[in-house]
């Protein structure tokens, strides 16, 4: 066996190199709503035009996680996580260099399988070397670290002035993926993946619809509602504070993105304790009465109040960072044997980025219309349909082993805080 997939100690390091790396990817993901405004004047875009620029990248991101998912299933994680970081960084260095439409539309769909291929396997892989009591927390840690990214993104909005600042912003994805690249080498395979790899696809896939169809249904639906909400406010986040009259976009963003945060940190120390479910619940449960209020409030009035529209976006951005955004992540990857794992992890991507993809699309095309309080409302019923799908249907999964997991796997007590200080 290859010494990278015997059973080792798994050094602080790797959490933090593990968050990096998803920090670079929602970086990426999250920098086009950003440069979307400076775009729309140069090129002169109608409304589908920038829907459909502003989702290319969610788009690819279906077609790398579906991919990726099998591939890291039947040859390996860490080979599919180094080969998602090559894609990444040939397509953001592309789009920094080739500022055209179909360029940028085009890198932005291949930066997109590269993305999907690594938010597919990465979290199972995180969950395959975490202790089992403490497992959830350090699967949101590495997501907490990844959110950074969306917070740099924003910020960099902040210094966009013309084309040459369009490039910087997104040259500046590829300088980061350079470190993580050569960090990736470091990385071990995963024991437990070592000890259940399927022997070919058609066990793979036997496996998936039998025993686990179940659990990847429940798993993808409240992934897909989320993902409606999350991408439909994470892209065009600054544009919809500018529509709100809630003062700068760009800073009003890297405000609200900073209360997200603290949010998440909470999860950290909670979804062991509390346990996943009821942070999904009370996530999508707030996250829906915060927009359902705020979107009611556009209708009614043009110009609603700054201090509450700010402070209602913040809201929703802190439900979800505190519930779902973390906890379908984690669910599906815990309620998945090692030998379909990252499959079904990567079809419960897929679907959920098609949720972020029709988010998206739809919210951009409302903004593009001037329509802000259908956009709000459309996110509102699918975070509302979120929470009543988790009270329904979501399991429990904090404090159990991992799916056909052997004895002596995760068998650690130690605390996810604890463990990365």
């Amino acid at each position: 066996m290859d010494q990278r997939a015997q059973p080792a100690t798994h050094p602080r390091w790797l959490w933090w190199v593990a968050g990096l790396m998803m920090a670079n990817g929602t970086y990426a993901l999250t920098v086009i709503g950003v440069i979307i405004g400076p775009l729309q004047h140069l090129w002169r875009l109608g409304p589908a035009a920038e829907a459909l620029l502003a989702s290319s990248a969610m788009a690819g991101t279906v077609v790398g996680s579906l991919a990726a998912g099998l591939l890291s299933d039947r040859y390996g994680r860490r080979r599919v996580i180094l080969v998602s970081a090559v894609i990444m960084l040939a397509a953001t260095a592309a789009s920094a260099a080739v500022l055209t439409y179909p360029a940028l539309a085009a890198s932005r769909f291949v930066l997109g399988m590269g993305l999907g291929a690594d938010f597919a396997v990465m979290l199972p892989y995180v969950g395959e070397l975490a202790p089992r009591l403490s497992r959830g927390g350090f699967m949101v840690l590495v997501m907490w670290i990844g959110d950074l990214g969306q917070l740099l993104a924003y910020a960099s909005g902040l210094t966009v002035h013309g084309v040459g600042g369009v490039r910087i912003v997104l040259g500046v994805g590829a300088l980061f993926l350079v470190p993580t690249l050569a960090l990736r080498w470091r990385l071990p395979e995963s024991p437990l993946w070592a000890r259940r790899r399927p022997n070919n696809v058609r066990q793979i896939s036997r496996q998936l619809a039998r025993p686990y169809r179940g659990a990847l249904v429940r798993a993808a639906v409240p992934w897909f509602l989320h993902q409606i909400t999350g991408q439909g406010l994470g892209v065009f986040l600054p544009l919809l504070l500018v529509a709100l009259d809630s003062g700068q976009g760009d800073l009003g963003s890297v405000e609200t993105k900073g209360v997200a945060l603290v949010a998440a940190w909470f999860t950290i120390r909670l979804i062991d304790r509390w346990g996943r479910r009821p942070l999904q619940l009370w996530g999508f449960g707030v996250r829906a009465a915060a927009l359902a209020v705020l979107g009611t409030g556009a209708l009614v009035t043009r110009s609603p109040a700054a201090y509450w529209s700010l402070s209602l976006v913040a809201l929703a951005l802190a439900a979800g960072a505190f519930g779902p955004d973390k906890t379908t992540v984690v669910l599906a990857a815990e309620s998945l044997g090692t030998g379909v794992r990252t499959t079904g992890q990567g079809l419960c991507e897929a679907i959920g980025r098609l949720g972020g993809a029709l988010g998206v699309f739809l919210v951009g095309i409302l903004l593009a219309n001037h329509q802000l309080g259908l956009g709000l409302l459309l996110m509102a019923s699918a975070a509302g349909a979120g929470a009543w799908v988790t009270r329904r249907w979501t399991p429990e999964t904090a404090g159990q082993g991992l799916p056909d997991a052997p004895s002596g796997f995760g068998a650690s007590t130690a605390s996810a805080h604890g463990a990365c200080r």
